[in-house]
Formats: C-alpha cells, structure tokens, sequence
C-alpha cells in the first residue's frame, strides 16, 4: 500500500464526511417532504376528551442538598418541623392535593463493588 501524505488522508476524510452528511441531508429533506405532505391532509377531531373525574395537582418537595426543605443543613428539629408545617400550608392554600416529600439519607454507605468478599 503507498503511503499517503497527511494533507491526502484528511482530504479523503473530508470528502466521506461530506458525502454521510449529504446522506444525512438527503434523508432529513425525505422526511420532511412526507411529514408536510401528511400535514397538508390532516384534518383535526371533532370528539373531545371525557372531562377528568379527579385532578392530581401536586408540589415536590427536595431535600437533596437542601433544595426545598430544609432552608439549611444546622436547622434545629422544631425549626425544620416549623418549615416543612409552611411548606404544607402553602400547598393547601393553592389546593395542591399531594405532596410529594422526597427524602433521602444524609450518609451512604460506601459501595461493596470491586471488593471481593
């Protein structure tokens, strides 16, 4: 096999770089012209939607990295009792029906994997 100059390598590159995104190109073009003309024909429902028989309306609320709740890591319980109370208010004010109360552990146990045992 000769051996190719650098310059020659990276232009042969260039140009199979060029032909996949002309393929690319090709193909998005394709798919495009489809959809539009799907859209052309598209004709919109006249059925509507049985109306909901409950509503979920919800908040969450994290405590990863004290997102949410609690305000700080140093809070005292009563303190963080106090906010989270707020928190729940807040949500019954704006007649939220759930809340969702992410909790996660403080500490982690470190991973056994890689470890033989």
């Amino acid at each position: 096999m000769p051996h190719e100059f650098p310059s020659a390598a990276k232009s042969r590159d260039r140009l199979l770089s060029s032909k996949f995104d002309v393929r690319c190109l090709l193909i998005l073009l394709s798919c495009a012209l489809l959809l539009g003309a799907h859209a052309a024909t598209y004709q919109p429902s006249s059925i509507s939607p049985p109306k909901p028989v409950r509503e979920f309306r919800a908040a969450w609320v994290a405590t990863v990295a004290n997102i949410d709740w609690p305000s700080r890591k140093d809070l005292a319980t009563a303190e963080q009792k106090t906010e989270l109370l707020a928190i729940l208010d807040r949500a019954q004010r704006l007649k939220l029906n759930t809340v969702i109360l992410l909790v996660t552990r403080c500490m982690r146990r470190p991973s056994n994997r890689g470890r033989s045992i």
